[in-house]
């Protein structure tokens, strides 16, 4: 038994990065049909922004934990951020050198013409966001427009040298430390508050043979 047990993970392992393979094909595809067939609608709004809050919180833990300590450039922890951030090609035909923090901070997080950046994802939120209906007067930002704001601005006005050059004894960058713990406690705010907006948290009801309810 135990030995079967031992060759069924033993093929597991060797099959993993098959399968990897086959669900990234799959999840590619049905990004395509969604892009390519999906009518824009609040569904597809809605669809798309929670996508792109993924994507955001998923690079601020990239960077966290490929950028903070030590020393990324020379133990490989940016190129595996850019090849994590599908932004290799990018930097290589842009920077035309070495890895160098700075610029793959800014890539990865200011850049808002990158498809993978923080940065584009705020704004592609913020353009949602804009188009869904609101019960306010148009006039009256939202709690979600005014945490986009927020994190718009949070991005824009920061200090990419500033930002990766300031360490503490430990050799930590406390400020893209700082910066990364913001953004993702802003981006979890704004997913609480598109949520209470656009989807109903009322249990469903059924009726009974009485002609009342139960949960």
């Amino acid at each position: 038994m135990a030995a079967s047990h031992a060759a069924r993970d033993q093929l597991e392992l060797d099959d993993a990065l098959g399968l990897l393979n086959h669900i990234l094909e799959m999840l590619s595809a049905f990004s395509g049909m969604q892009m390519e067939n999906m009518t824009r609608s609040i569904g597809w709004r809605l669809l798309d922004i929670g996508r792109r809050l993924e994507r955001s919180t998923h690079m601020t833990r990239l960077i966290r934990e490929l950028a903070v300590n030590g020393d990324p450039a020379a133990e490989g922890g940016l190129d595996l951020l850019l090849e994590l951030g599908d932004s290799s090609m990018t930097y290589r035909s842009r920077y035309l050198s070495t890895v160098q923090l700075p610029a793959v901070i800014d890539l990865l997080l200011a850049d808002d013409s990158n498809p993978r950046s923080i940065a584009f994802q705020i704004v592609s939120i913020a353009r949602h966001i804009d188009a869904l209906p609101r019960d306010q007067e148009k006039a009256i930002l939202s709690r979600e427009q005014r945490l986009i704001e927020t994190l718009r601005g949070n991005i824009k006005l920061v200090d990419i040298q500033e930002l990766c050059g300031t360490r503490n004894k430990r050799g930590k960058r406390v400020l893209i430390d700082r910066l990364l713990t913001r953004l993702e406690g802003s981006l979890y705010q704004l997913s609480d508050a598109i949520a209470r907006s656009y989807f109903s948290h009322v249990l469903p009801t059924r009726s009974t043979s009485a002609g009342g309810t139960v949960p």
